[in-house]
């Protein structure tokens, strides 16, 4: 109702409000600090034609099926 009360609010809010921001902070710099290693790698083997597959992506060699076409 008085001054003092709106003052005592008014840091409270304040005191609590920083306190978040610190814990987001420490959150934040905790996630960033992770190491992070990404290893990728292709490769296809060779298949004798005709090979039975569905879908493996792999290419075939147009030397090798040219007397089939």
């Amino acid at each position: 109702e008085g001054p003092k009360k709106k003052a005592m609010w008014f840091l409270l809010t304040l005191l609590f409000a920083c306190l978040v921001c610190w814990q987001w902070g420490v959150f934040i710099q905790t996630y960033l600090s992770w190491d992070v290693s990404v290893s990728l790698s292709m490769g296809f083997k060779t298949m004798n034609f005709p090979a039975v597959t569905v879908c493996n992506s792999s290419p075939f060699q147009y030397s090798k099926v040219k007397h089939l076409l």
